[in-house]
């Protein structure tokens, strides 16, 4: 061995060393569940045979009152598998929680699967409003798990608010920024497994809102602007109950 080899020899072990300890990380974890791979990109996989296709999209740009994203989901259940590919974890695979049929797949980063013979149905299903006809609001937690059910009239109340309430305009940094003063509304699948955001609501000046717009993101040391539609005078202490 020269002695240019026997100089880069140290550079190629660490190189070697640094490559071992990012498969073992990127790969290590909890093996459970079955096999898994990609079908076609991350739309479609497969696990222990059966065939699942995306009816969810992560990255849609819509959100509810203040940067609340509304993408349809589910609660992770337990683990059911992991996509792996030359030694790296590229996702881990769950059941929802409460599919005893299993029926839908999320994996760890949101993306919603249903098996490929209902796949269609689903996608129709969840592309429509009326495809989520139970609507919840959350408590302290902000957890849909805990959130409380809404009645339909609550509901037809609350989306006919814009059009019939004065607007108010909150620029005050201890109430727009406080995130954990917002309580959003979800709305469910009929089974009560997949949900959105649909609506949030806010506490002012000892008052409930619902929230019509915010301007800024959540970087709170920008500007920001909340504005909100106050909900009516009879309905306030029931609402209220919410923040208790």
């Amino acid at each position: 061995m020269n002695k240019t080899m026997l100089r880069l020899l140290p550079y190629f072990l660490l190189v070697v060393m640094l490559a071992a300890i990012g498969i073992f990380l990127f790969s290590r974890g909890d093996n459970s569940g079955g096999k898994a791979k990609y079908i076609s990109g991350t739309v479609e996989l497969e696990l222990d045979g059966t065939a699942y296709s995306m009816v969810n999209d992560i990255l849609a740009e819509e959100y509810v009152g203040s940067q609340v994203k509304s993408v349809v989901s589910a609660t992770r259940g337990e683990q059911a598998g992991i996509v792996k590919s030359m030694g790296f974890t590229l996702a881990k695979l769950f059941r929802v929680k409460g599919d005893a049929e299993g029926r839908y797949l999320i994996d760890n980063v949101g993306r919603l699967y249903a098996r490929a013979d209902i796949a269609g149905e689903v996608k129709t299903l969840l592309s429509s409003e009326s495809g989520f006809p139970v609507s919840r609001i959350v408590t302290a937690d902000h957890t849909p798990e805990t959130a409380r059910e809404l009645t339909a009239e609550d509901v037809e109340m609350l989306r006919a608010l814009p059009a019939n309430g004065a607007e108010v305009t909150v620029t005050d940094k201890s109430v727009v920024t406080d995130y954990s003063n917002r309580r959003e509304i979800f709305a469910f699948t009929e089974d009560g497994l997949i949900y959105k955001v649909t609506m949030e609501l806010f506490r002012y000046q000892n008052a409930v809102y619902l929230t019509t717009g915010f301007s800024g993101d959540k970087n709170t040391m920008k500007d920001q602007k909340l504005t909100g539609v106050k909900l009516p005078d009879e309905q306030q202490e029931r609402f209220a109950e919410f923040w208790k």
